[in-house]
């Protein structure tokens, strides 16, 4: 598994599988957290049921070796009421949160983060132990992230291409 691996991870290691069909906030996120030097995995599947189906599923886990740390991503381009909003992830991450000891042989805190919304204000909800995002929150802090590395210095790789994509705007976007 790969939590088990001891490695001497570097910003930029390739890390990453991504499935074809992912939404793009899930890509995304699994991008950034990559790029950053974690282990991701994404839509992780768990908790099976005897008649087939599964309990859940988590859009994207990623774990940093060096600092033991691990993270668990839910994303959303829902336009649902705050209500059901908080009703969908108190459970998804409640869900998972059980699960998360038998899937990863990992003793330390989880930290869990909700993307969601698309005002620019942080999204009114409160979900215990979770970190609430709004999507332009989210992208806002990849992009002041990525502002400062110019592209002919410290492209990065193809293997992120909506960070790539990113990246290119923020450096080239005032250009007239």
């Amino acid at each position: 598994m790969i939590l088990k691996q001891k490695s001497n991870i570097k910003k930029n290691a390739h890390h990453i599988y991504l499935p074809r069909h992912m939404n793009f906030l899930e890509r995304l996120a699994a991008e950034w957290y990559a790029y950053n030097g974690f282990f991701v995995r994404t839509n992780i599947k768990f908790a099976r049921g005897r008649r087939g189906g599964y309990g859940g599923e988590m859009d994207v886990i990623a774990y940093e070796p060096s600092s033991h740390k691990l993270v668990h991503v839910e994303t959303s381009t829902d336009s649902n009421t705050l209500s059901r909003r908080k009703e969908e992830f108190s459970r998804k991450f409640s869900t998972a949160r059980r699960e998360y000891l038998t899937l990863f042989p990992y003793k330390g805190d989880f930290e869990q983060i909700a993307v969601i919304g698309l005002s620019r204000r942080p999204p009114k909800l409160n979900i215990s132990g979770v970190k609430v995002k709004s999507i332009p929150q989210f992208i806002s802090e990849v992009s002041a992230k990525l502002r400062t590395a110019a592209p002919w210095k410290e492209a990065v790789s193809e293997t992120y291409p909506i960070l790539r994509a990113i990246q290119f705007a923020v450096w080239y976007g005032n250009v007239e």
